[in-house]
């Protein structure tokens, strides 16, 4: 209870002023971008999909070049040489369901964002 009554006051505070920080935020101009209107829920998805998608991307591309490195410094191990390569195929593997996953979303979102087949911006 004792709690309760110690947040209370901070909790109607911020209640107060989020709606401030909110109608400021919209006001703010987009740096990247230069954009100064609000992001909607679709930008926000699209903005999250890509960057994961980026990030899963860059995963993949690493253990592409842990496969190429394990190959190379096999020096003659057909146990390395055969690690090396399926490390390789299953990242060109991973690449490739990376490319079909964006091809999907940008697609899905293109319709959500503008109403017919669109890319992702």
């Amino acid at each position: 209870m004792k709690l309760t009554k110690k947040l209370l006051p901070y909790l109607f505070l911020a209640l107060l002023i989020l709606p401030v920080t909110v109608l400021a935020a919209e006001q703010l101009q987009n740096p990247l971008t230069g954009n100064t209107s609000p992001i909607t829920i679709e930008g926000l998805a699209t903005n999250i999909i890509n960057g994961i998608l980026g990030f899963v991307g860059v995963l993949a591309f690493g253990m592409f070049l842990y496969g190429g490195f394990i190959w190379l410094t096999s020096a003659g191990n057909a146990d390395k040489v055969k690690l090396g390569m399926n490390a390789m195929v299953w990242a060109v593997l991973g690449i490739a369901a990376i490319f079909l996953a964006y091809a999907i979303l940008s697609t899905v979102l293109g319709f959500f964002q503008t109403g017919a087949a669109g890319g992702v911006q």
